[in-house]
């Protein structure tokens, strides 16, 4: 942690900001004054985490530069997380300990930015003192909340795809409501028929559906989600995908506001005197985190031309990619048979590789507009070979060429080259894919990245022996 400014923003700065934001927007000022005065400013920077689930904040963050991401987690996803939705000046982060008791937050600055933080007691009192700021934060759900509960009540879903889960926690969160009953109060509730309602909290498993779980009379109370079943069954019956980038953030007016007056005040303070944020302790899932950065030159690519040389190829590259065994010559006699008699691998063959090593696959006749709606990898054809799919989104594609090089493609581009429409096969891990053993090979991506640098101090070495 950086050390403590020498002099930081006056409180009468610190309160015109936290003024802006609409959740303190009918607080009384003697109570803002409060605030200000409890408040600090942080600094986070690039790729450090804020917060993660059950590993919350003790403070209430509320954010007036930069931009963070909200990710979560889950098997379901191809590599176990991935974002949420993009914060910007105006957000909160923190507050679902405040709202529902438990944090369901997972926070990574995509930026360096700046956050005004007040301690969680301090907000508790400006709680107990504004009935309808409590009212307005203790209503408000979660995305990552709502994901989780989702999560766990399709996980038998048969349709429910990632990005279709993802969706559904984004445009639903805002339109549910929560409550808290008392498990004896239970068998006495009255329920909506138009409504899911899902256990977020308590004694019951999570994401499980009232009243048709309800197998006995618990003791502690329950908190529920009610979600409106016509939306939900209408975000995960497949359609066409909606572009969900941009999510606009309501009270445009006081976020201009808000980032006025915080370049005001940047105009006559230091920026350099606002001290670091607490760090919190590494986890192994921090270079999931930022797998979204990744450019095109970060993902396996082996090179290989033609027919049979492409498919082996690609399947190197997908080895590296998921960390699995890799069989040339295996490889060569399954393909070059194919090859021999009609001229190229065939996606069926590949399937049937890739299911031989492990992998869970499945064959689609697809459209390229629904790409950002099946998990990656992928693999396609490409030319008169193989190719690898490693991230589609609305904005780009990562696509893996052993014939060329690994690329970065806009929808529009993939689609002059790929075609409307076409056949995918998806690729994914189980519990019974075998993982690639420990040997030589796992240190070969660090003396190929490093081998300038272990040339010279190997000759280095040399000479000093010589003398």
């Amino acid at each position: 942690m950086a050390n403590p400014p020498e002099s930081s923003p006056d409180t009468r700065e610190i309160r015109e900001l936290l003024g802006c934001f609409p959740l303190l927007a009918d607080l009384p000022p003697a109570q803002l004054e409060q605030l200000a005065a409890e408040a600090q400013l942080w600094r986070y920077n690039l790729g450090q985490p804020i917060c993660r689930l059950d590993q919350g904040l003790q403070q209430l963050l509320f954010l007036v530069q930069g931009n963070a991401r909200s990710v979560v987690m889950s098997p379901r996803l191809p590599r176990g997380v991935t974002t949420l939705e993009r914060l910007e000046p105006g957000a909160l982060m923190g507050w679902t300990a405040l709202s529902c008791g438990r944090n369901w937050e997972t926070l990574i600055a995509s930026s360096e930015l700046v956050v005004i933080a007040i301690p969680h007691q301090v907000i508790r009192a400006a709680m107990e003192a504004c009935a309808s700021m409590a009212e307005r934060l203790q209503a408000q759900i979660h995305p990552a909340e709502l994901f989780a509960v989702l999560d766990a009540h399709l996980v038998d879903y048969p349709r429910a795809r990632p990005r279709e889960v993802l969706d559904a926690a984004l445009s639903l969160a805002a339109r549910c409501q929560s409550r808290w009953i008392q498990g004896t109060a239970l068998a006495s509730t009255s329920w909506d028929p138009a409504q899911l309602n899902l256990v977020a909290a308590g004694p019951l498993p999570l994401g499980s559906s009232l009243p048709a779980c309800q197998t006995a009379v618990p003791e502690q109370p329950v908190r529920l989600l009610s979600v409106d079943k016509h939306a939900l069954a209408a975000l995960l019956e497949p359609g066409e995908p909606e572009n969900n980038d941009g999510l606009a953030i309501n009270g445009q007016s006081w976020q201009q506001q808000l980032l006025q007056r915080w370049q005001q005040q940047q105009n006559h303070s230091q920026t350099t005197e606002i001290a670091g944020a607490e760090p919190l302790s590494n986890d192994s899932f921090d270079e999931d985190l930022d797998n979204e950065q990744r450019q095109p030159q970060d993902f396996p690519w082996h090179r290989g031309v033609g027919p049979l040389e492409s498919p082996i190829a690609a399947f190197r590259m997908l080895s590296d990619h998921l960390d699995l065994p890799f069989r040339r010559e295996l490889l060569r006699r399954v393909f070059s048979d194919q090859v021999t008699r009609h001229g190229e691998a065939s996606l069926a063959l590949a399937g049937a590789v890739a299911e031989s090593i492990g992998l869970q696959t499945q064959l689609l006749e697809i459209k390229a507009e629904a790409l950002v709606r099946v998990p990656c990898p992928l693999m396609l054809r490409w030319g008169n070979g193989l190719a690898i799919i490693y991230r589609c989104t609305q904005r780009e594609l990562i696509l893996g060429i052993p014939a060329a090089t690994n690329q970065s493609l806009s929808l529009t581009d993939f689609i002059e080259q790929w075609g409307d429409a076409g056949e995918v096969l998806t690729l994914s891990v189980n519990q019974f894919t075998p993982q690639r053993k420990f040997g030589f090979q796992w240190f070969l991506p660090a003396l190929k990245q490093h081998r300038t640098v272990l040339l010279e101090v190997l000759l280095a070495s040399f000479f000093l022996i010589r003398q």
